[in-house]
């Protein structure tokens, strides 16, 4: 049971920030702030949102109109760190069936190893890799910033749904359009590759890094303005496949 949908943290800057939903039984969504992520402290506010009020429309593959099963606000918006930070939901499963519940206490009928993070960009959900802990009934995603996230059954991917949505980026820009997102790789063994137009590698971006591209080289100045293209591996319907596209970079 949910003792409140929010709590505050005055001044939060490096540490886990937590959520409790008064069931020790199980986990806790919270929030893990490493050190040198923020320059100064915020007012942290995590909100536990009414699942059938999230927005449906822009919902990831396969899951058009359906609810999320669980949604949290991560506030202030638009936060973005300078190092990742990760983000634990809870999920419920009410009866131990492995199936996932809604908080209304109803089942989804979803198996709990089956769910999907996702987060809200302002015009649709983007799928974030992640790491399902059955045993305390959570899911973790790294992130380098805040927004509205939330869990949605797994369905198959195809090649747009890892492509990033953002074709042009603006580096010089900070926390607008500044970031290229690779969707769904967090977790994966990745390896995306960028390249200038004359096919000269530009970056090669691995974990533990975060599959996103901020406009920067190997020794991490940002490159010039124009197309770049990059390439990766990722599993679609059951194969690995190459994916590549084109990435424009305007100062």
């Amino acid at each position: 049971m949910i003792l409140s949908n929010e709590i505050t943290y005055e001044k939060a800057s490096v540490g886990e920030y937590s959520f409790p939903d008064g069931n020790p039984a199980d986990g806790f969504t919270s929030v893990f702030i490493p050190e040198e992520a923020l320059s100064h402290p915020i007012l942290l506010k995590i909100r536990h949102l009414d699942n059938g009020s999230v927005h449906a429309r822009g919902a990831p593959a396969g899951n058009a109109g359906k609810r999320a099963l669980s949604a949290y606000e991560f506030e202030p918006e638009g936060t973005v760190f300078a190092r990742p930070i990760e983000i634990r939901m809870l999920y419920y499963d009410f009866d131990n069936d492995g199936l996932v519940d809604f908080p209304d206490g109803t089942s989804s009928g979803i198996k709990e190893n089956n769910l999907q993070a996702c987060w809200w960009d302002g015009f649709s959900w983007r799928i974030s890799g992640s790491s399902i802990d059955v045993s305390s009934n959570t899911v973790t995603v790294k992130t380098t910033h805040f927004s509205i996230y939330a869990l949605f059954p797994k369905e198959t991917l195809f090649a747009q749904n890892y492509r990033p949505k953002e074709r042009t980026i603006t580096p010089a820009s900070p926390q607008f359009n500044d970031v290229a997102h690779f969707d769904a790789q967090e977790g994966n063994d990745f390896k995306i590759m960028i390249y200038d137009i004359e096919g000269r590698k530009v970056r090669d971006i691995l974990p533990p890094q975060l599959p996103q591209w901020d406009g920067k080289d190997e020794h991490g100045s940002f490159v010039e303005s124009g197309v770049y293209l990059y390439q990766f591996e990722a599993e679609i319907e059951g194969r690995r496949k190459t994916i590549s596209g084109t990435i424009t970079v305007a100062k």
